[in-house]
């Protein structure tokens, strides 16, 4: 898998399968994260490019992991600033 990035607040998620040659493109939220209603000034994208679908399937196990690690400690997470 071949990343790459724009730096922070990323925007825009643009994933290819080298092998297929398919491309997916997803904008991630019409707003900036900062600002509530401001509209994005400029496209922040991850660009992600996969060799073929073991790598995909390694990325979503990757996720599915991730998210249930997430799941146990919900709730002691707070959202904002304290």
């Amino acid at each position: 898998m071949n990343a790459t990035g724009d730096g922070n607040n990323i925007n825009t998620i643009k994933m290819r399968h080298q092998g297929a040659d398919m491309n997916f493109h997803k904008v991630c939220s019409p707003y900036h994260p900062g600002g509530i209603g401001a509209p994005v000034e400029r496209e922040k994208c991850l660009s992600l490019e996969f060799q073929d679908i073991c790598e995909i399937e390694n990325l979503i196990y990757a996720l599915q992991e991730f998210k249930e690690a997430c799941q146990l400690h919900l709730g002691s997470w707070r959202r904002g600033r304290a």
